[in-house]
């Protein structure tokens, strides 16, 4: 099920916090995926959107660095956006129903103002709700019916894990406003031609400015910063979709599927394709 602007308000119960006030959510994707071997090992390309898990039995973790998160009906395991992470299947002991390996996925993005979640991956208690709510939507999730009126639970459920974070979760960008005002705008428009004038006119800023400011507070030239987003989001459709090499290409803001293979395998070392082999997301047929 893929829900297209499908927004939520969450506002945070604590007056105190003073980064976080309210966040819009956005359903892009969720259903039911199975790992299809004993002892496998996935390692996941980092996306730009959350990601999570919840599965009413155990015997699969989700591994960041050193933390290990099992997956279980008791708690719900939420991963930021730009984590690289790997989900791991226990090797079997004894001959199980394949059921017991599929675990319910969504994926989300949220946004809340220019404040920015750390990468990683947290462990959310499930109450009693919660619990009910995820059988449910998992259920749905393995039928052809269409579960498309029950997004507003599911956005329900997403609210709550994000309101049981702690206060101090959410950072401030560490960018000032008119730089991030550029990047929001780079973001929303990487299928454009993006000149260092068009950026400049988003921030009211000379284009001297632009890029002294970006090599002052980013590190790169707008250039270089353009392409890296250009090459972040074609990892992240080469990952988790199917579209064609030659429509990932549109959609970056690359010439065609030759300029992208170009760029993509001089950057990362890998080609679109032998990369997409390597961190393709298979979810359940």
């Amino acid at each position: 099920m893929i829900v297209n602007f499908m927004y939520i308000h969450v506002m945070n119960e604590h007056a105190a916090v003073e980064h976080f006030h309210a966040a819009s959510i956005t359903i892009l994707k969720c259903g039911r995926a199975v790992m299809p071997s004993s002892g496998q090992c996935e390692d996941r390309a980092p996306a730009d959107f959350w990601c999570g898990f919840w599965n009413r039995n155990s015997r699969m973790e989700i591994r960041w660095k050193q933390d290990r998160f099992e997956l279980s009906s008791q708690h719900l395991i939420l991963v930021t956006p730009h984590t690289p992470y790997r989900m791991v299947r226990y090797p079997d002991e004894k001959k199980t129903t394949e059921r017991q390996w599929e675990h319910y996925f969504f994926h989300f993005r949220v946004y809340a103002g220019h404040v920015l979640p750390p990468r990683g991956a947290f462990r959310i208690p499930c109450d009693c709700f919660m619990v009910e709510s995820l059988t449910r939507l998992e259920n749905l999730a393995g039928t052809d019916e269409d579960n498309t009126s029950d997004a507003p639970l599911l956005l329900s459920i997403i609210a709550q894990a994000l309101a049981r974070l702690p206060d101090t979760f959410w950072q401030r960008s560490p960018y000032d406003t008119r730089i991030q005002r550029i990047i929001d705008y780079i973001d929303a428009n990487l299928s454009e031609k993006l000149s260092n004038r068009e950026l400049a006119v988003q921030a009211n800023i000379s284009v001297e400015t632009l890029a002294r400011e970006f090599r002052r507070q980013i590190g790169v030239s707008p250039h270089r910063f353009v392409l890296d987003r250009r090459l972040r989001h074609a990892r992240h459709l080469l990952a988790t979709t199917e579209l064609s090499l030659d429509e990932i290409a549109f959609q970056c803001g690359f010439c065609d599927r030759f300029h992208l293979t170009r760029v993509f395998s001089e950057a990362l070392h890998r080609s679109p394709v032998a990369f997409r082999k390597e961190f393709r997301y298979r979810p359940q047929e």
